[in-house]
């Protein structure tokens, strides 16, 4: 098959890395693929940039918008990711004119600031290509909200939108709603969440309503992301093994959507049975933010080692092969896939009751699923995990490799996609 996969960018990061990671899985199993983005960021060379200038244009014009919303509505919230740019900086023709070849399908992903639902009508009209649409957060089903912070308004016209402080049924959400829904009507489209959370939401939506909807979770390269023996893994970080590790990371810690502050909570509510226990435990965090601010908010009975920012999966495996678990207290995620990630490495989960850990997150199985928001329940995940014996680990641990190989290796992904192909 020619697929033509289309990004706003291929940077290794977020829903981008999860679209290169696509690319290589398609391209190593016979497909001719190509990435066509807005903003080329690497030196991968079936990488095809559709246009700088163009793409920053569009940037400029979308920031633009950003700056005179937040300074001038009292209410913004910025955790919405509100987008507000909507025009047509690339024409389907100019997009086409780049490809190496006609393709069979187009794969879409994160996409906001390069292409529009116009754009994806038209290159499904002018190719015949269908249009695969991976659905990576809400954005492609709302009037502009990456996340809906519990508003259900994508399930009828958007409008009234918490995100710009809108009390107007005829506001941007409402007209960008209307926009998507006469293109997307009338586009040859196969809708794909990456996770059961988004399956029900798109599923929910105004948009979608109409289309086929076929849930496939995002790969995690097995061969990297793997269960390495811990004792070998924590002679690498200079760990001890005696220490109980728990890790804890994200692009920004410091993001409300991320959720910290229920963790950090959770933490002081077990510091007296941790202290009691004699057991030592530390808090092995990656990822943006002050480390001298991070290190402030966990008490101190725990022992604490920050990694920074990890750029590249090797380091990013290694962290979660030294950990005893993961905690991952997002209370607005689409994934995250970082659950995926520690899955596959056998590095069992304590999470909130959203996103991917829907499908692979079971409490007493693969980790524990704890009530949204609930710090007490965060607690108990958290409390249930340190006191399983070594017997117990070591099965939890095999249960989280069989079902990440299972649901999120490279192969379940591929024979996911290969089935919708030969479907169409």
């Amino acid at each position: 098959m020619n697929i033509c996969i289309l990004n706003s960018s291929d940077g290794r990061y977020g829903g981008f890395s999860a679209m290169i990671r696509l690319q290589d899985t398609l391209r190593d199993h016979g497909h001719d693929v190509v990435m066509l983005v807005g903003r080329k960021q690497s030196d991968i060379e079936s990488v095809i940039e559709g246009g700088k200038f163009r793409y920053l244009l569009n940037k400029l014009y979308l920031y633009s918008a950003r700056f005179l919303r937040k300074y001038t509505q009292k209410h913004y919230h910025n955790e919405y990711y509100f987008e507000n740019s909507f025009g047509d900086f690339y024409s389907a023709e100019m997009l086409l004119s780049k490809l190496p070849f006609k393709p069979d399908f187009f794969v879409a992903g994160w996409i906001d600031g390069f292409i529009t639902p116009r754009v994806l009508h038209d290159l499904n009209k002018s190719s015949g290509a269908a249009i695969i649409w991976y659905l990576l957060d809400m954005a492609p089903f709302t009037g502009g909200c990456h996340f809906s912070w519990g508003c259900r308004n994508y399930t009828t016209e958007c409008g009234n939108c918490p995100a710009i402080a809108s009390s107007k049924k005829r506001d941007i959400s409402n007209r960008r709603m209307e926009s998507k829904a006469v293109f997307l009507e009338n586009t040859d489209l196969i809708v794909v969440p990456a996770t059961e959370w988004l399956f029900r939401q798109a599923s929910e939506s105004s948009v979608f309503k109409n289309k086929e909807i076929v849930k496939i979770l995002l790969s995690v390269n097995e061969e990297i992301f793997y269960p390495k023996p811990m004792i070998e893994a924590r002679k690498i970080l200079s760990l001890s093994h005696e220490t109980k590790v728990i890790f804890i990371g994200a692009t920004s810690l410091e993001s409300e959507r991320k959720g910290a502050s229920y963790l950090f909570d959770a933490l002081s509510s077990l510091r007296e049975e941790i202290i009691s226990s004699g057991e030592k435990v530390m808090i092995l965090t990656a990822g943006g933010g002050d480390e001298k601010k991070i290190r402030a908010k966990i008490p101190s009975v725990y022992e604490h080692t920050h990694l920074g920012y990890l750029d590249d999966d090797t380091s990013l495996a290694l962290a979660y092969q030294v950990a005893n678990f993961f905690v991952c207290p997002s209370i607005e995620d689409s994934g995250p896939m970082m659950i995926n990630e520690s899955i596959m490495c056998g590095t069992p989960v304590v999470s909130f009751d959203l996103g991917v850990a829907l499908d692979l997150v079971f409490s007493g199985k693969t980790g524990y699923r704890a009530k949204l928001k609930s710090v007490p329940d965060l607690a108990n995940g958290i409390r249930s995990i340190l006191s399983l014996t070594e017997a117990e680990e070591l099965k939890m641990a095999s249960n989280c490799r069989q079902l990440g190989l299972r649901l999120s290796s490279r192969n379940a992904q591929l024979n996911s996609f290969n089935a919708l192909f030969l479907d169409q």
